[in-house]
């Protein structure tokens, strides 16, 4: 994966996010509370931490942190 691939998914879940009532009209808790994690994530710290390997990024100290939270990674 690279960077420019990460853009467009974060762009994408941009849009998803914007639609949530979607996720809610369809009860689906599940698929509501993984997709509002992943937006806490993105709000946060603006990309996902845990494809900085991956992408070769570093990370920075309160990712550092997160990531070594229980149940910080999907």
């Amino acid at each position: 994966m690279t960077a420019v691939a990460e853009g467009a998914i974060l762009a994408a879940n941009s849009d998803l996010f914007n639609k949530a009532p979607l996720f809610t009209t369809l009860n689906d808790k599940i698929t509501l509370e993984f997709e509002m994690r992943h937006k806490e994530i993105i709000d946060h710290f603006g990309r996902y931490p845990h494809r900085n390997g991956i992408l070769n990024r570093v990370s920075t100290p309160e990712e550092i942190l997160f990531l070594k939270k229980s149940g910080s990674s999907f």
